[in-house]
């Protein structure tokens, strides 16, 4: 049942990841919307994943969970991921994005990238049947955020051939830069 669970939410990621490039391709704008509940639905089915693993692999034993997680790597890896979650939902509503400011805001919600490598590493250690899952979740993980890695290349090289500098009939005019 945990196992199941972890799937969930680490399909819910990967599905809240591809938003952005299904709506950049098929030009549907209201994709955007679903962002926000597509991520909580991660983290609720990443709180279940934890909250079984807890309770009814390690009956509360907090003890046996701290010496599982130095045992166990994939564990501690798991565990990284949920702690980096945990701040994701909580400042997922519009008021923290307000109170934060979309700069800082955006910041935070990058960590969803590591998180993305993290959950396909954590199945990987749980798997004793093959390694076709984890490496199918690796591969869609790893197009998704190699997909916004030459986004932003593409962005950084328009910056730098001077698309952003202010035009006047057509020639450039150029700025003074303060040193």
């Amino acid at each position: 049942m945990a196992r199941s669970l972890g799937d969930w939410a680490l399909d819910f990621l990967l599905i809240t990841l591809a938003v952005t490039p299904l709506r950049r391709y098929t030009g549907v704008i209201w994709l955007a919307r679903l962002r926000r509940m597509l991520g909580l639905f991660c983290f609720f089915y990443a709180g279940l994943h934890v909250a079984s693993y807890v309770w009814l692999d390690q009956s509360c034993d907090w003890t046996a969970i701290a010496r599982d997680i130095v045992k166990r790597p994939f564990i501690a890896v798991g565990v990284t991921a949920f702690m980096l979650l945990v701040p994701l939902a909580a400042t997922s509503g519009k008021a923290m994005v307000r109170r934060l400011g979309g700069r800082r805001w955006q910041a935070l919600h990058r960590s969803a990238y590591v998180i993305a490598m993290l959950g396909p590493l954590h199945c990987a250690g749980m798997v004793k049947d093959g390694v076709a899952r984890p490496l199918a979740y690796a591969a869609i993980a790893a197009s998704l955020l190699g997909l916004r890695a030459l986004w932003r290349e593409q962005e950084r090289r328009r910056q730098l051939a001077g698309a952003y500098l202010p035009k006047v009939k057509g020639r450039i005019i150029p700025i003074a830069v303060k040193r």
